[in-house]
């Protein structure tokens, strides 16, 4: 007797369908393994809302100088980027405070120059926007305090990098989680597919309050 027969003849002994009942049971494992099992561990993400770099000068002009903190940037090949990231608990649960390393605090880093400002930019509550506040760990990192960061919550910070003009600055994320994973550092959709630099996509940022603003002079 073949295994489809063989649920055939129990369709046809019961008013019900014995089919429909195994096909219910798998499903509601799946939903229980999905939302108490799987999703148990707790998870941050990072995604880079913008970098956009502040000085784009098409064409080569002589005798130009772009002052940053007394410091002609543009005759040392370097150049200005603002980078805003959100890291956002993308998990079904919450993150404590005791679920940190001390030891490992949670931050991100960049793979080239240095981090001249950093600022908290948002945070979808109050307790965020009073505490997710970043500080220097040196000149490329900074880490954040042992947050309470509840499932589905975020906090936005913005970064003023200054790198070599050639290289674009990559993010990488520190600090350890108990029992979770951290620090996933992704790009928006648009860059990847369409390769659009993040002021074409992204609107209603604001500017990033410097000290020292870089200044154009001709001599």
């Amino acid at each position: 007797m073949s295994f489809l027969k063989y649920f055939t003849d129990l369709d046809r002994k019961f008013a019900w369908s014995f089919l429909g009942v195994v096909i219910a049971v798998i499903l509601g494992a799946i939903t229980i393994y999905r939302g108490f099992i799987l999703d148990q561990r707790p998870a941050l993400r990072y995604d880079i809302l913008t970098s956009t770099s502040v000085l784009d000068v098409k064409e080569e002009v002589s005798n130009l100088s772009v002052l940053f903190d007394g410091m002609d940037i543009r005759k040392q090949a370097l150049s200005l980027r603002v980078i805003t990231v959100r890291i956002f608990n993308d998990s079904s649960k919450d993150i404590l405070k005791g679920f940190y390393d001390d030891r490992a605090p949670l931050g991100l880093s960049v793979s080239t120059g240095k981090i001249i400002k950093s600022e908290l930019a948002g945070a979808s509550n109050d307790y965020l926007s009073e505490n997710a506040v970043p500080t220097a760990r040196d000149e490329t990192a900074l880490v954040f305090p042992s947050l309470i960061i509840e499932a589905g919550q975020s906090f936005s910070v913005k970064l003023l990098v200054l790198h070599p003009s050639n290289e674009v600055p990559a993010l990488k994320a520190l600090g350890k989680i108990a029992a979770g994973s951290h620090g996933t550092i992704l790009v928006p959709w648009a860059f990847a597919l369409k390769k659009q630099p993040a002021a074409l996509i992204i609107t209603g940022c604001p500017a990033f309050d410097v000290s020292s603003s870089p200044t154009a002079s001709f001599s």
